[in-house]
Parts: structure tokens; sequence; C-alpha cells
């Protein structure tokens, strides 16, 4: 359980970074042991050329509108301690990751059924933010986390840790826990993660007929819900393209990207002028409008931060475990989530340890 609870809490408002090194160096002196695979020659190999990168550009490194210390080094070694937390979970450790995130959900309802945002940030009802109450979007909830969609991302996390290890889970538990995280992607509204989760459905489901192509009875049954649920998203699709657009129900792009139009022409004009070296493999932010912003894509910020030649192989980490073992499903939700999002490469992250934790596992069964 003290894994899991060092895991969760620096996704939280209360924990930090450190938290995350803490629960690496428990896991590590407790059991000894660092699995070996391909994934980490490839992350070593990225740590090795960040540092090269580093020290090379260190009188280039552009850090003005840095939103961390992440923005002041090259932010790879910290695959260091996310390496180490994903190959030592194990399902103990997941099913205790995935209650905490039932607790968390449990919360955010309780804001959203009181109209506040948070019970330990903002403390404001949605009246005294003058939001519009119809829309979704301007009534996310925080749960426990820092914003709405640190809460989507773990809930999100959460529905594929749960398919990941369902054979270690109680029927009642795990549709507990899938209906729990339904609430979870309503009352915070992210459009990327729900987006995800939708996906994460559809391939889930096209690989489950193609096993059990032979059983008409859950072939009709899958059947049956897809078309009902067709049905409903049919019957109320100006409902759904108002909620998706903020209000303004016309599926204009730029409603639907909001200021990432700006921030990634901002970014590829950046990588196109530092194509080699980036920015000294340490995070690029910009600042557009008064506001800080990273890039709201993992692709572009690690291009940014890198350059195209190291972020080569941060992106290999991905396309050369594609058609592994039972990965495919996860990581092309993880990619898709993480072209409108900062989702993975991180450094350390809820994210980063699930993904390599995939990968590992996967290895591990192939060797095995």
């Amino acid at each position: 359980m003290i894994e899991a609870f060092f895991i969760f809490l620096p996704t939280t408002i209360f924990g930090y970074m450190q938290f995350f090194i803490i629960a690496a160096i428990y896991m590590f002196f407790k059991n000894r042991s660092i699995v070996k695979s391909k994934l980490l020659i490839i992350l070593l190999l990225i740590i090795g050329l960040s540092l090269f990168n580093f020290v090379f550009s260190i009188n280039n490194i552009n850090s003005e509108y840095s939103i961390s210390v992440l923005s002041t080094f090259p932010y790879a070694l910290l695959f260091i301690p996310t390496y180490i937390i994903a190959s030592n979970l194990n399902e103990k450790i997941l099913k205790y990751l995935l209650i905490f995130i039932s607790i968390e959900i449990v919360i955010g309802f309780l804001e959203y059924s009181v109209g506040v945002i948070s019970f330990f940030d903002v403390g404001q009802t949605l009246s005294d933010l003058n939001v519009d109450a119809t829309l979704l979007y301007d009534k996310r909830v925080f749960g426990l986390s820092s914003n709405s969609s640190a809460l989507a991302v773990k809930i999100l996390l959460g529905i594929m840790i749960a398919h990941k290890i369902r054979s270690h889970l109680t029927y009642p538990f795990f549709l507990f826990f899938f209906l729990l995280c339904l609430i979870g992607f309503y009352i915070t509204f992210n459009r990327t993660a729900i987006l995800s989760f939708i996906l994460f459905l559809f391939l889930f489901y096209f690989e489950e007929i193609k096993i059990r192509l032979k059983n008409w009875k859950y072939i009709i049954g899958i059947a049956t819900t897809m078309i009902i649920l067709g049905g409903l998203v049919v019957h109320y699709w100006e409902d759904v393209v108002i909620q998706f657009t903020r209000g303004d129900g016309s599926g204009d792009s730029s409603i639907l990207m909001g200021a990432r139009q700006d921030i990634y022409s901002t970014y590829i004009s950046y990588i196109s002028e530092h194509f080699l070296g980036g920015n000294g493999s340490s995070k690029y932010c910009i600042s557009l409008g008064g506001h800080v912003f990273h890039a709201h894509n993992s692709f572009l910020m690690t291009l940014a931060a890198n350059g195209v030649p190291i972020a080569i192989l941060y992106f290999s980490i991905l396309f050369l475990n594609l058609k592994k073992y039972n990965t495919f499903l996860y990581i092309v939700v993880v990619i898709f989530y993480s072209f409108l999002q900062y989702g993975i490469f991180w450094g350390i992250s809820f994210m980063d340890i699930f993904l390599f934790y995939i990968i590992i596992s996967s290895e591990c069964k192939q060797t095995g």
C-alpha cells in the first residue's frame, strides 16, 4: 500500500514530485532488482545524449518561462526513478491505485454536487466564478488534484489499469470502478480524456469480438450496446456538439482547439529553428497573452526540448512496442491522448510510469 500511496500522492494538490522518488527508492531497496529490458537500454541512451546536449547547449538554453524545476535541467534523468517504479509494479500495488482513484472520484462527485470546483484549492462556488451552468466544461471539478485535467487523466489511466489486471479483480469491483469512472469523465469533462476513453473502448471490444467471434451471444450483446449508444448520440447530437464546443455549437476547429493552434504554431517555429539540439534537453515553455504554456502535445514538447535526433529515440519507445504482446491497445490510446495534451515524456509522471509498466510487462511475458 505504501508504494501506491507515494505514487498517487504526487498527482494530488498535496504532493510533490519528490514523492515519486521516495516511491522509487523504497521499491528498489525492497526488491533489490531492476528489470533488464530493451526499454532500459533506450532510456540510458537518451539520458546520456541528453546530458551531452545539455552541456553543449548550456549557454543557449531558454528557461525564461520556466514553469517548474524540470525546465532547468535535462529532465531525462527522471526516467531513472520512473523506470524503477514501473519495473517493480505488481497487481497488488495497482489495485491500491484503483482504490485511491475511486476515492478521488467520489470526492469530485461531492464537489460537483455542492457546486464547488474544489474543496482544497479554489474553494469557490460556480456562482462565484460566474460560469455558464449549462456547460459541463465550466463545471469541471478538481477532486484532490490541482486541476480537472489531472483528475481526468487519472481516471483514463485507471480504466486502462483495471482492464490490464481485470483477471485479478472481482467482477463487482471491476463493474463498480468502471461505472465510477463514467461519472468521473462527466464531472471533469476533459474532452481529450473522453475521446481517448471512447477510442480505448472501441479498440478493446474490437479485439474482444475477434477473439470471441464464435460466441454469438457476446456478439449480439456488444452489437445491441453499440446500437443503443449510437442512437443516443444521434438523438442528442446537438447537445453533444454544444458541450464539446463550449456552447458555440458550430464545430469550429478554433473553438475545439482553443489556444492550441497558437501554441502549436509557436512550437513548430521553434523546432524548425532549433532542429538539432532543441532547448538543450531542458523543457521549453512559451508565453502567450500573459500566460505561460507548455506544448499541450508530448511530441512537439519532446522535439522542442531535445531536437529531432534525440526525439526520435523517445518516439522509438512507442513505435517499437506497438505490435508487441498486449501493448498495442494501451500505446495507441496513450499516443492519441498525448497528441492533444502533454501526456507522456514528462520525465516522471503517472502516465510515464504506466507506459513503462505496459512495455516492461510485455517484454517479461515474451521472454518468460
